[in-house]
Order: C-alpha cells, then structure tokens, then sequence
C-alpha cells in the first residue's frame, strides 16, 4: 500500500549486519529478497578451529578457499578461535596460504579460549609475517587472550576503525621485533571503536604509547569506547582517553564501575558534549554493603550539563535467579540518586546470565512491576517513556 512505511536501505543493512555471528537468522535473511541477499552476505564472516569445528582441520580450509576462489572473495572477516596447549593447530597452520586467498579481508580476531594464552613469539616467523603484512588494509582487529603482542605493529595498522583487546598483554620491549617499523603507516590512524578489557598494568603501557605521537593514533574521530575497569588506578588513564576522545565520543560502555567511582576516582565527563549514551554494567552478589555502595556510586561521575540529553542504559548483573522482591529494593535504593542526574532516559536490563556464552536472549518488558519502586523518576517532568525496566531471558 502506498501508505505503509518506508524503512531506508541503510537501516537494513545495520540491522542485518548486527546478525554478522548468526548465521542460521543470515540464511533466512538471505531468502527474503535479492536485497537482503546482498545485505546477508552469507559466509563473509568466518569461525575457523576445533573450538567451532571440531570435524574440519585447517588444511581443508584452504583447500576449499583455493578450489572456490568467488568464495574467498566474499570473504570479509576471519575469527582464528585456538586453545592453549602443546599441539595448538595455530602454530603448525599455514597462515600465509589462508589470508593470500581472502582478498577481502577487512577484519580480523585472534582468540584464545579464556583457559590460557598465546604468545605472539610462539608463532612461526612466516605466520607472523602473513598477519603483519595485512594489517594495513584491516579495519577491524581484535586480539583475545594474545601475549607479548608488540605495541609497535598496531602502527602498521593504516585502515583501522575498530579495536579490540580483549586480556591482550604486550610485549615489554616492543622494539626487538624484527620488521616492526619497515611497514609502519605514516598517516594518521582514526579509530572510531575502541574496546579495551584489560588489567591495568597494561590499560596505562597502552594509554602512555598511544599518547606518543609516534604511534599515529589520533583519537579525536573516537565514537565508542568500552572498557572493563579492574583497579581504582584505571580511572587515571581512561580519563586521558576521555579528554583525547572529547570532540566526538558519543557511547561510553564501563563494566566493573564501581572500581571507578568513589569520590577519589571519579571520571569527569563534562568535556565529553558528544556523548548520547553511558552504559554501566553493575554485578550484585549476596553482600547487601557491596551492592549499595556499587549503586549509590552512580552518583560520582561528573556529569554533562543538563541541557544535553544523555541516556542511561544500566546492566544489572546478578549471581542467581533475580528475586523480583530483591531487585525491587535494590532500584528503589537509587531512585533518588537518579532521579537528580541529568539523564533524559534510563533503562535498566535485569540479567541473570551472561550473553557472553553465545546464547540468545529475548528481553521483556517489567517496568510497570517495578515503576512503584522508583516514583521520583518515573514522575520527573520530561518524556513518558523516561523509565524503561527489562529482564533478560535466555532463548532456549
């Protein structure tokens, strides 16, 4: 009908690339038109290991790149998921063979499963070559679980929009790598994503090169920034991120926040007059003192000015199955701390799992049991929908 809505090609494609891992929901997208058959890229986001696929090796792997060349082609990103232990397939693995082939290859993540690490020099000279060589053309990397990784090679990075480091350690001395510096861009490196979860020892060697102007890192286009707070002292060099990110940053993600948030370690976002959306992640556990200072620490930021419209999105994580009487007296401790901060709207996910399992979840809607909980900010002049309340369900 001519009436019905008209939704842009670019929403589409947002949507359906959000679904880049799932790949049973890409297939039905895939089968709705020509266009979205396009937008659904089938197989341009690839999983390669026996964490995934314990039937297939490697070598096969190439062989199937090299016997369907359109195939590779389509190829866009590349997940090598290994494990630590003596016969890791990684190190006998003909890199170089496998990325030759993937001649549009824009993102790349090297992960380890969180029971141990790879260190980088454990790679064959001839792997390690093959990533470097790379590097200049990916504009997605992600390192998870990686070891002794030289700062100095992220320089080499010349297309890079998104980063991940994911419990990443660096190499001490950076320098002894062979070949670090005779491939290093000589541009500027704009990142527009950054995502740091590590410890802090290492938060503060990555802060201190990157504000080296070698390094080339210019984060004054940064959009996004998410980080896992693990130390008081983190406060410190995430704060230099801020300021260095204050022309454009506009989604700040901090998990672990109350590591931060005292009076003494508090993060000032006043400089900050892009920011749209601030995402904390708060875990309860049985301890009632821990819990109410992690809460009433939502109040030690410095804040915006109130005139720009700021969204609170809260996750709030919980050891067991939430008690809805529970949850009810934890919200209704906050009310009035967030009932005086300068937030245009505040949603809060109640979860007791965490989606970095793999499963799907679906979200419902519990904000009318819990609203009589927090009157003063479900009555705060401004928008009806102010108070958004959700409960995290897994999808069996």
């Amino acid at each position: 009908m001519n009436n019905d809505p008209v939704f842009p090609p670019e929403l589409f494609a947002v949507i359906i690339g959000a679904l880049a891992a799932d790949l049973e929901t890409l297939r039905s997208c895939a089968l709705v038109s020509s266009a979205f058959y396009g937008l659904a890229r089938v197989f341009s986001h690839l999983q390669v290991g026996p964490l995934v696929d314990g039937e297939h090796d490697f070598p096969q792997f190439c062989t199937l790149l090299e016997g369907s060349p359109p195939f590779a082609a389509r190829v866009e990103s590349l997940r090598l998921w290994t494990e630590p232990n003596p016969r890791n397939w990684i190190l006998e693995a003909d890199l170089g063979q496998c990325l030759s082939l993937l001649v549009s290859l824009t993102r790349l993540c090297i992960a380890v499963d969180d029971s141990g690490y790879l260190p980088w020099f454990t790679l064959s000279h001839a792997n390690r070559h093959s990533i470097q060589a790379i590097l200049p053309t990916l504009t997605c990397l992600e390192l998870k679980n990686v070891t002794k990784f030289p700062l100095t090679l992220l320089s080499h990075c010349s297309s890079l929009r998104s980063l991940t480091l994911d419990d990443a350690i660096f190499a001490t001395r950076p320098g002894t790598t062979a070949h670090t510096d005779s491939c290093s861009s000589s541009s500027s490196i704009h990142l527009r994503h950054l995502v740091l979860r590590v410890r802090a020892i290492v938060l503060v060697q990555f802060v201190d090169w990157i504000a080296n102007l070698e390094s080339l890192f210019d984060f004054s286009c940064l959009r996004s920034l998410e980080y896992r707070a693990d130390a008081p002292r983190d406060h410190l060099p995430i704060q230099r991120l801020l300021n260095a990110a204050s022309p454009s940053l506009q989604h700040l993600c901090i998990q672990n926040h109350y590591f931060l948030t005292d009076k003494l370690h508090e993060l000032d976002l006043r400089q900050l007059a892009q920011l749209r959306t601030l995402a904390l992640d708060i875990y309860l556990d049985d301890s009632e003192s821990h819990n109410h200072q992690t809460l009433l620490s939502l109040g030690n930021f410095v804040f915006p000015p109130p005139q720009q419209q700021l969204a609170l999105v809260l996750d709030v994580f919980t050891e067991d199955e939430p008690q809805r009487t529970d949850i009810t007296q934890h919200l209704a401790g906050i009310d009035h701390i967030l009932a005086r901060l300068p937030f245009e709207t505040v949603t809060i996910i109640v979860r007791a799992w965490y989606p970095e399992d793999g499963r799907k979840e679906k979200l419902l809607d519990v904000c009318d049991e819990f609203v009589p909980a927090m009157p003063l900010l479900a009555s705060k002049p401004g928008r009806r929908d102010r108070l958004r309340i959700l409960e995290s369900l897994p999808v069996q």
